[in-house]
């Protein structure tokens, strides 16, 4: 005779395979949705703002899609955090430039600025113009559609306290770089 215990195991046996061959399948659908889009050539480090006692932190990479691809940015989404996990989100994003095909909307509120950068450890001690976006709220986004085979290259600044150490970098749902 077959114990209540047995037969609870059995029962449970097959929804435990089920679930263990569907699982896999389950994070490759999820992983899909990232791919078509690789970062290139990235770099960050400190900026240094003209006319501002501020202090900065940048990223920069070229955004290449292998299909068409929307890129999504918030400002809970675009984030530098320090080394005690302290999230700052305050984003400004500037086009660098792009590809033919590149489009681009914006959802309020967005706010504009022009800086001039100066980038610690770069080549050049030229000032560079950056006309920039920043998602000035919780309900405002920036969305770059890249056409296949298409690409955005785009900084990253964020306002910084003095002495910033970064840990983690956030663009959007494309990468989460660990520094």
């Amino acid at each position: 005779m077959i114990s209540e215990k047995k037969i609870f195991m059995l029962g449970v046996f097959p929804l435990y395979l089920l679930g263990f061959f569907l699982f896999p399948c389950f994070l490759s659908g999820v992983a899909a949705e990232l791919t078509g889009v690789k970062i290139v050539n990235p770099s960050h480090g400190y900026a240094n703002i003209k006319g501002e006692n501020i202090s900065y932190y940048y990223y920069r990479a070229k955004i290449a899609a292998d299909t068409e691809k929307s890129v999504l940015f918030k400002q809970d989404t675009c984030f530098v955090s320090d080394q005690k996990s302290k999230k700052y989100s305050k984003c400004w994003i500037h086009i660098a430039g792009a590809s033919a095909g590149l489009s681009l909307s914006q959802q309020a509120p967005i706010s504009m600025k022009t800086f001039g950068v100066g980038l610690e450890g770069s080549k050049s001690t030229d000032v560079v113009q950056w006309n920039t976006l920043l998602i000035d709220g919780p309900d405002g986004s920036i969305e770059f559609m890249i056409p296949k085979g298409g690409y955005v290259e785009l900084n990253f600044l964020w306002e910084v306290p003095k002495g910033f150490s970064p840990s983690n970098i956030k663009i959007g749902d494309i990468a989460e770089v660990s520094l």
